[in-house]
Formats: C-alpha cells, structure tokens, sequence
C-alpha cells in the first residue's frame, strides 16, 4: 500500500506539474480552498468509518495531499493572500500539521513555507499574521517534539526540516515570534528542541546546521531568549562544547563550516547581555576562544567577535582573556597579522583595536593592566607608532565630516560610524588611557608621532566629545549595560577628556 501510494504521489506530483495554476484569481482561489475542505471532509469520514483498512482511505490522501499542494501555486499571486486570509484558508491548513499520515504534515508545512517565501513582504507578513493568531507556533513546537529519531528516518528529517524552515521564515516576518516561540515554557520549548539539536551529541543529524542557523537568530531577536539560553537551558556549555569539538579538526565541508559559524554567531548574541557574562567566565569560555584563535586559523575572526562582545563592559572577562594568554595573538591582529586575506586581516584588526579599548577601559589597576600597557612601550614603542598610523588612516578617511556633523543629526552620526567614525573613537579612546597611564615616555612617543602626521592631544579631545555628546546627552539612548554600569562609563569618559584638555590647555 506505501509503494502504491508512493506512485499515485508522484503521478499527481508530475500532472499538478502540468496544469496551469499560475493564472489564478479570487473566484478560482474559493474554488481551490472549497475544493480542499472537501477533501478535508472526506478523508476524515472515510479514516472515521474504515480505521482499520487503509485501502478505504488511502486514495482520499492522495487527493488531500493534491488538493494542499495545488495551494502553492498562491506563491506567484501573493496579492491575493488577502483574500486566502478571509476565506479561513489557515483554519483548513493548519489542523493538517496533526494529520495521522505524516506525508500530509510534510506537504502542509511545505506549502506554509512556500506562502511565506516571497517576496512582496508586505502581503506574507498579512498572511503570517494570520498563521499566528491561529496559534501555528504551537502546532509547529508539537510536531518538532514528535521527531525524535533523526538518525534513520529520511521522512522525519523532512518533516523536521520543513518545520525549521518555517520557523525561520516565521522569525524573519516578525522577530518577536522569536521570543513567543518559548513564551510559556524554557524547556519543552522549540528553543529548547534546538538548543538540544545543535550539540555534539547529534554529529549525524541533517538538520544540526539548519538548527544552529534558526538558534543563532531567535537568540539575536531576544534578549530573554539569550538570558533562558543561558540560565535554564545550559546554552553556553552546549554551544562550548560544540566549538570545542573543532579545535584540532577543521570543519569538512562547507555545511560544517556553516554550522560552526551559526554556533560562534550565538555565542556572540548570548555574550552580549550582561546577565550572562559571569557564566561565560565560569564556563571559561574566553580561554576556549583563544585556544581556537591559536590552533584554528579559520575560527580566528569568529572567535575575535566573541570576545569582543563578551569583554565590553566586563572587567573580570578582561582579566580572564589576559590570564589565557590572549595578548599575544591580540596585538599580532592589531598589528596587521593573522590572516593572509586582507579583508579579514582589516576585519580583525579593527576588532583587535575594540578589544584593547575594552581592556583599557575595564581592567582594573594591577599587573593585568600595566601587561596590556606594556606592549605599546616594547620593541621601541612599534605598536604606538601603528597606533597613531591608524588614527591618521582614520581621519583622513573620515575627512571633516565629523566636525561638520550637526549636533542632531542621530542618522547621519550612526552612518559615520559605520564608515569608520567608531574605530576612530576605540583609537582615541587608547590613545587617551595611555596618556592617563601617566607614563612619561610613552606620553612624550605620543605627542612626538602624532605631530608628524599634523595631529595633537586636541584632536582626541575633539574626537571623544563628540563620542560623549551623542552617547550621554540623549536622554532616550539605550545601551546594553545596566544604568550603574552606564553612569560609571560615563564618568570615566569625562574625566578622560578632562585630562586631555588640561594638558593641551598647558
């Protein structure tokens, strides 16, 4: 009976190949879905009155299963979901996610994949919508919890893979079903489904990398995401222990590489919250980093971005990075060094220039501090020369744009720093915790190597009152630390531009 219905799925596959649905309207989009709940109908009574002798209802399923597909043709109308969301086409669709026969789940999650795969984004957003106030998320949930042997099934890792994409697309349309996803519950949740998914346990499973890519986003679109990640569901150990997986291996295959990426992606946006920050150091996950940074040239930049996120705003992150032995490798990045490619060697030395902002900006007074300061004293102060080389690269770059930047001018302020405004400010930033450092010679290298390229202490004044102006005059900013943290930030930064205007004053 399963190779017969096999065969009569795919002759209907390749004649509902053949028919012109494409040419559709509002009449014959009611005709479609009243044909569809017609077959809705008869395959319920016909399992109802034979459930014991599928020969009796084994043909209705074909038809369902016709009847659905015919469905995604709609993908090429997408101006006519308006009127699939007034005719109640969801209320016909979704109960199929629960349909006995699993082949007419796969062919309903497809379709609803197909209808929100387009496009016009305004019209799937319409329908998307719709899918929600119907409560798909949880049918969906319900029949990810459904799959649980991954290893030999091919139609459950269909089934799986399809429930995943829609996700996604669900994600896409609106973000906040990334946090409704695992609204009522942290365990048992799809996040927790994933979360479980992604680990070294599941090596074998087609769907792991997909499963890193959809936990990657839903923990970039929310913050109580990220906190359940880490506080209920073990997150940073599972996502460690994946990353550790390749520290002697590189990945095989473009799929592994991706996988790898989605994995350093959601450590990023879990680093991110400060909430979580005392975990990442329990679960020294920075000594992991620089481990990776050291034995795999290709997780190198990934691993950068980890710890860049992870030390802003976090001192005993900063002092974890240093005692791993990360200043090393972190000033060979700044210096230009660490990959043969130039657009990542730039990428990881705009990062490195970051980190040592952090590093300077959050350790505390003692031997951790006086080690990063040290390396812009050693072999004849060569990496404060590049310091002000880059600063020169910088402004010149930027050109007078930051001074003729108006006062208000949020937007075109957040443009400049896309186009290289924020690196300059981490530049002026080091520049200033050096001369604060009180160290006479590396204050008299600074001055000396700045004027050769026609620069003064004033122009890093400049520099971070403008940083200051935008960050802390706002009464609306928003930032990422808590409001002590942030008042602390601030008041450090005040007094850096103090000290630098005392001394240019003189």
């Amino acid at each position: 009976l399963l190779e017969r219905r096999e065969r009569d799925l795919a002759l209907a596959s390749a004649y509902n190949g053949g028919q012109n649905l494409t040419q559709i309207d509002d009449k014959s989009l009611k005709k479609l879905l009243t044909s569809l709940e017609k077959k809705v109908n008869e395959n319920l009574e016909l399992r109802s009155k034979y459930p014991n002798d599928p020969e009796k209802f084994m043909h209705s399923e074909v038809d369902l299963d016709i009847e659905v597909r015919n469905l995604q043709s709609l993908a090429t109308t997408p101006h006519l979901y308006p009127a699939l969301v007034r005719y109640e086409a969801t209320a016909l669709l979704l109960p199929l996610l629960q349909h006995v026969n699993r082949s007419i789940t796969v062919t309903t999650i497809q379709t609803i994949s197909e209808l929100i795969e387009v496009e016009e984004v305004e019209f799937a957003t319409e329908f998307t919508s719709d899918l929600l106030r119907n409560n798909v998320t949880d049918l969906l949930e319900e029949a990810l919890y459904k799959c649980t042997n991954e290893k030999g099934d091919d139609e459950e890792r269909e089934i799986v893979s399809s429930i995943l994409s829609v996700i996604e697309c669900l994600v896409d349309h609106q973000s906040s079903v990334a946090e409704s996803l695992q609204e009522k519950k942290a365990r048992g949740s799809v996040l927790h489904w994933i979360v479980n998914r992604v680990g070294v346990d599941h090596a074998n499973d087609s769907n792991r990398t997909l499963s890193s890519e959809i936990l990657a986003i839903m923990l970039q679109n929310s913050d109580r995401n990220k906190k359940i990640m880490v506080h209920e569901l073990n997150g940073i150990e599972v996502l460690l222990q994946a990353i550790a997986s390749f520290r002697k291996v590189d990945p095989v295959d473009s799929e592994e590489e991706e996988y790898l990426e989605n994995l350093f992606d959601a450590l990023c946006a879990c680093a991110m919250l400060e909430e979580n920050k005392e975990e990442l150091s329990k679960a020294e996950a920075l000594e992991l980093m620089v481990v990776m940074m050291k034995k795999r040239p290709a997780a190198r930049l990934p691993a950068m971005k980890v710890c860049n996120f992870a030390l802003t705003a976090c001192g005993l992150l900063c002092e974890n990075f240093v005692s791993a032995g990360g200043l090393g490798l972190l000033f060979a990045f700044f210096m230009g060094k660490g990959s043969s490619k130039k657009t990542k060697a730039f990428e990881m030395q705009e990062l490195a220039i970051s980190i040592i902002a952090n590093l300077l900006a959050f350790l505390g007074a003692g031997p951790k501090r006086n080690r990063v300061l040290a390396k812009f004293a050693e072999q004849d102060c060569e990496k404060l020369d590049r310091l002000v080389e880059l600063w020169n690269e910088y402004s010149e770059k930027l050109g007078k744009a930051t001074d003729d930047l108006a006062g208000d001018d949020d937007e075109e302020y957040l443009e400049l720093l896309d186009s290289g405004l924020y690196v300059l400010q981490q530049l002026a930033l080091v520049k200033a915790f050096l001369w604060a450092s009180g160290d006479v010679g590396i204050q008299k290298r600074l001055v000396f190597v700045m004027e050769q390229y026609g620069h003064s202490l004033k122009d890093i004044s400049r520099v971070l009152k403008r940083q200051f102006g935008f960050m802390y005059n706002d009464s609306e900013t928003k930032n990422t630390v808590s409001e002590g943290g942030e008042e602390a930030q601030k008041n450090k930064l005040k007094k850096l531009i103090d000290i630098i205007e005392y001394n240019y004053d003189e």
